[in-house]
């Protein structure tokens, strides 16, 4: 079978030692329509050449036209393997118009490439500069129970984010798995020297902040998925998280107060109020109890029916096990209270303006 190569598509991924890429360059080899070409950045690997061998090795499975490129030492990061690889493209393949940045760990759905740049190939989608995939934990990475039960949380989350609408604007372009259209980067380039921030600890959401601020629409869908890896301990999901968190308190802080910020911001303070006043509820609560004073209403049980339904129906496509156990509100209570762990740690790293750390 002799599948389409995109000529305006070239796809672009960082990777720093990863033993998965195998299955990473495999899905790209199974996209319906498959890109002119494919760019790996090995950043600062130390795994004696592991990393080059399997993506190679992956490429001529499928007979893609695959370019490895390496950086041994790399301060800048993943966005100093991305610049560097930009750049490259930029010099070798001119003629690409659509770049899709995935990391070495995700796995695109086989239609990915194909309904992308078909999308954004429309002429009523000329002002959208990236689109944003819908990511999705991969399933069955565990190695033990309590593995398990930390992935199955992050699939919740994943699917809760995600959950709401087929195609909307979004804050952030996701590095998971994303398409920018190049002309866009080629103006943040041409202004400041390269596309992405070597200074941020979230490259992809001080990327979706430049590109709103250019004036380019910035969009998520359901129908272009991506799978991820998730992270397999509560350690290193706070680790990950925390970083995150900071990263976009710094951009924030960064950029201001301004049209393209005052959504985030306000989240940011939403979450903020949320948690105080979910401290004093709990303990008016538990005042009254112990006063024997505290009595069902009607409006209470009516509220608590509709949050629990709003948990169910946000992973019903988890099944009926899943629906019930979040409907009992134990797996959002447990999980935000991690959430709000490294929520108000990353607030006072950031406030404290203390040394940046990629972890």
């Amino acid at each position: 079978m002799i599948v389409p190569v995109d000529l305006q598509c070239a796809v672009l991924i960082p990777a720093c030692s990863e033993p998965d890429i195998g299955q990473t360059i495999d899905s790209v080899g199974r996209q319906t329509h498959r890109p002119a070409v494919t760019v790996v950045v090995l950043n600062n690997c130390n795994d004696g050449g592991q990393t080059k061998y399997l993506a190679t090795e992956a490429a001529a499975r499928h007979g893609l036209n695959l370019v490895v490129l390496e950086m041994a030492h790399n301060q800048h990061m993943k966005a100093g393997a991305l610049n560097y690889g930009y750049v490259w493209l930029r010099s070798n393949w001119p003629l690409v118009k659509f770049l899709v940045q995935m990391d070495a760990d995700s796995e695109l759905a086989d239609d990915f490439v194909e309904c992308t740049i078909r999308a954004l190939g429309k002429r009523r989608n000329r002002n959208v500069g990236a689109l944003s995939c819908t990511f999705t934990g991969k399933a069955n990475l565990a190695k033990n129970k309590s593995q398990a039960i930390v992935m199955w949380f992050q699939r919740i989350e994943y699917i809760k984010y995600h959950d709401s609408g087929v195609a909307k604007d979004v804050s952030v372009v996701s590095g998971t798995g994303c398409v920018l259209r190049v002309q866009a980067l080629e103006e943040i380039r041409l202004r400041r020297g390269h596309v992405w921030a070597i200074d941020s600890l979230v490259e992809d959401f001080e990327l979706t902040l430049q590109l709103r601020t250019n004036g380019w629409t910035t969009r998520k869908s359901e129908l272009f998925r991506v799978y991820t890896d998730l992270m397999p301990t509560v350690k290193t999901l706070i680790k990950q998280r925390e970083r995150w968190q900071r990263g976009t308190n710094d951009e924030l802080r960064r950029y201001g107060f301004n049209r393209y910020t005052a959504l985030d911001i306000s989240k940011q303070w939403i979450h903020g109020i949320g948690m105080v006043l979910n401290v004093v509820a709990w303990a008016y609560v538990g005042l009254l109890a112990l006063l024997g004073q505290f009595q069902f209403s009607f409006v209470m049980l009516a509220l608590m029916g509709l949050i629990m339904f709003r948990q169910a129906y946000h992973v019903r496509s988890l099944g009926w096990p899943t629906m019930i156990f979040a409907a009992t509100l134990i797996p959002d209570t447990l999980y935000g209270t991690v959430r709000n762990y490294w929520w108000l740690k990353a607030l006072v790293l950031s406030c404290r303006r203390t040394e940046k750390a990629w972890t």
